[in-house]
């Protein structure tokens, strides 16, 4: 009964945390300072609209790790992210920066000695321009928000160690407006993965109900075809291919980013097109994309492999060297032009 009582004080057992009607947002922060903050942000905003949460409406309060702390600020942010639709950044921004104050002091003593809390060695492990920092997770139901920290899976991992996928018995529902906003509802993809890492894999590929190609359990996906070798452009030829938004996927902020701004500045423009499980055999390399991961590099999905990770490592390496990346989503790029 007490911690029944306990709950109640810090949560609002709304639609949102009783049948998933909500919104999340997990985002990979670098010294203190959210990985493509706008992106989440408009992402997150669009989810709420979609729902029909207005943030002014919003009760509870913000809760860090099951505490709750002072709000005033972070509950005037939301509702000015949800009235201009999500147009108010700046505003988040300052939301960030007050939820990372009160809850990332404790997480960077243990990054500095290389631990997390639970003791696993952490260190830097992805290379020049990220460190081994953490990650922000924003819930927002109808009566809820609520913010939490903790260590990114993926510092972890050795980057040269290529992902093997296996494919998933559940499949994706494309006609349902659900699957391209990140709810709450998150059953499908926890279990599947849980299978797959049962079995030896990193995760699954769903496909949707026309047996089409979707996305992971936890990741977009792309494909890659090798072409004729450029002196001057080393990816000239290339081409590009990941699920069009209708095969029934959540669109990442890091597939936006490779589609907008990654693959154009290496000179590779990005098809979404309807992918098959027998045009596997057609595609040099495969590689998935979120935003605790960036680009990480497929080596195989069941039984085949991909002979290649040279564009996901060119990619990724791209992802980590960008400095606007940090701050705020860059508003124009470069791209390399074949010739």
């Amino acid at each position: 009964m007490v911690q029944a009582k306990r709950a109640e004080s810090l949560l609002h057992l709304d639609e949102g945390y009783q049948f998933g009607l909500g919104m999340f947002e997990t985002i990979a922060v670098h010294d203190g300072r959210p990985l493509l903050f706008d992106r989440h942000m408009r992402r997150l905003a669009a989810g709420l609209r979609f729902l029909g949460i207005d943030g002014s409406a919003i009760a509870g309060g913000l809760f860090a790790r099951g505490t709750a702390v002072p709000f005033a600020k972070a509950t005037a942010a939301v509702r000015q992210l949800v009235q201009s639709e999500g147009r108010e950044y700046a505003s988040m921004a300052g939301l960030a920066d007050l939820v990372l104050r009160s809850t990332l002091d404790d997480e960077r003593r243990h990054v500095s000695d290389g631990r997390n809390r639970e003791g696993a060695g952490i260190g830097n492990r992805i290379g020049a321009g990220h460190s081994a920092d953490t990650v922000l997770k924003i819930m927002v139901s109808a009566r809820n928000l609520s913010f939490s920290t903790r260590a990114n899976p993926y510092e972890r991992r050795d980057p040269s160690d290529a992902m093997r996928l296996t494919w998933s018995g559940v499949r994706r529902n494309e006609t349902s407006p659900l699957t391209s906003h990140k709810t709450l509802n998150q059953g499908d993809n926890i279990l599947e993965t849980k299978i797959a890492k049962i079995h030896g894999y990193d995760g699954a590929v769903m496909l949707n109900s026309r047996s089409e190609i979707s996305e992971t359990t936890n990741a977009n996906i792309f494909f890659v075809r090798h072409g004729g070798k450029n002196p001057d452009t080393e990816f000239c030829g290339f081409s590009l291919m990941t699920p069009a938004k209708d095969c029934g996927l959540l669109p990442g902020t890091l597939r936006d980013w490779v589609i907008a701004e990654g693959a154009p500045a290496l000179g590779v423009d990005v098809e979404e097109a309807h992918i098959m499980p027998d045009e596997l055999h057609g595609f040099d390399e495969c590689f998935v994309t979120n935003a605790l991961m960036g680009v990480w590099p497929v080596a195989s999905i069941g039984a085949h492999r991909f002979r290649s990770t040279r564009f996901a490592e060119a990619l990724r390496a791209r992802y980590r060297s960008v400095p606007g990346i940090v701050a705020t989503t860059a508003t124009a790029h470069s791209k390399v032009e074949c010739r």
